[in-house]
């Protein structure tokens, strides 16, 4: 059995070579490594090329400009003729008995393998972020309905291991040509999911997520990040609904999908001014829907006429100090969401 080791690279040259490396020492050999440069910037391109000199493993795919991590994996994916892929991100790596351990299960031919993930932190300090020892139980139905309802740990393309013609035809129904770089993890499993009829879980520490790159990209949240990752979402969620109409998946089981990837986005708006965020406000209905940002705030507050109190809030009030500055301005982004429900009706 062949197995297909896919390695999107962007702006990664410091970590770049332990990722190689784990891909390339994997203990089992019957293996391809694609490495697609997304048009990265620095001297990843010269690291690359020096690898290639010395394995013949190494399949390099350039892009002609930089297209997202979306579309590198599928690049990935359309070049690979393994029977299996795995996704390692550049600033990551893998055990190096992963391809080894899939193999050695291959017998059940099932669609998906899943195993454990370690995070590595300052001073090479390891956790492991979860296992899914229960992931034998999963077939068609339940795994996705375990994905919805997030007693399943993770949407990630790394931790997995997927059916080559299964992810091949999913590229073909998601069928997008944009910049994807925001949640392009869930709208892939999210496919695939409910097309896989049977999962393996491998008891391994196989994938080593590294949470020390501290890179200013990672760091710092603007405006354009923040528009350029609705429209990201804008993406997800339309097509999330979309194959839910198709299929006649019921509203319940995929709109807390939704909801999660809203939550999170709000997140990441506190670090906007309050005139940033303005800017986003009146573009949240139709990226997330009405019923999502109503749950939202529901859950969130209490209102009554132009005043509101935040309410059993493990967001806010665990997070900001009440009557503190920040608490105050994400009262006022609560209310705005308010009112353009309001309009909405």
């Amino acid at each position: 059995m062949k197995i297909s080791i896919i390695i999107p690279v962007y702006n990664t040259e410091q970590y770049l070579p332990k990722c190689l490396d784990s891909a390339l020492n994997q203990t089992y050999q019957n293996i391809e490594i694609i490495v697609v440069n997304d048009c990265s910037p620095g001297n990843c391109e010269e690291i690359i090329k020096s690898y290639i000199q010395k394995y013949n493993k190494i399949i390099y795919l350039q892009h002609d400009k930089n297209k997202g991590l979306y579309t590198a994996r599928e690049t990935g994916v359309k070049q690979a003729v393994g029977d299996y892929i795995i996704h390692v991100d550049s600033d990551d790596w893998l055990g190096l008995d992963l391809a080894q351990k899939v193999n050695d299960c291959c017998f059940q031919q099932p669609d998906l393998f899943i195993y454990d993930v370690i995070s590595v932190r300052s001073q090479g300090q390891e956790k492991a972020i979860w296992t899914n020892k229960g992931a034998n139980n999963f077939d068609n139905s339940t795994l996705f309905t375990a994905l919805c309802d997030r007693s399943f740990s993770s949407w990630t393309m790394w931790g997995k291991v997927f059916k080559r013609t299964i992810a091949l035809d999913i590229y073909n129904k998601i069928n997008i040509n944009s910049h994807l770089t925001m949640a392009e993890d869930l709208l892939f499993f999210f496919y695939y999911a409910y097309f896989c009829d049977n999962t393996v879980y491998i008891p391994y520490n196989g994938y080593y997520y590294n949470l020390t790159n501290t890179s200013v990209n990672r760091m710092c949240y603007t405006l354009e990040k923040a528009q350029s990752h609705l429209k990201n979402l804008q993406i997800v969620t339309d097509k999330i609904r979309s194959f839910a109409q198709d299929h006649q998946i019921d509203p319940y089981i995929y709109i807390p999908i939704i909801q999660e990837l809203a939550q999170s986005y709000f997140i990441k708006l506190d670090e906007l001014t309050i005139n940033d965020k303005n800017t986003i406000f009146s573009l949240l209905v139709d990226v997330f829907g009405i019923e999502v940002l109503l749950n939202y705030v529901s859950m969130q507050a209490q209102f009554k006429d132009d005043k509101i109190r935040v309410i059993s809030d493990q967001l806010i009030t665990k997070i900001f100090p009440k009557k503190s500055k920040r608490y105050r301005l994400v009262r006022t982004f609560l209310m705005k969401i308010y009112y353009i429900i309001k309009r909405g009706k």
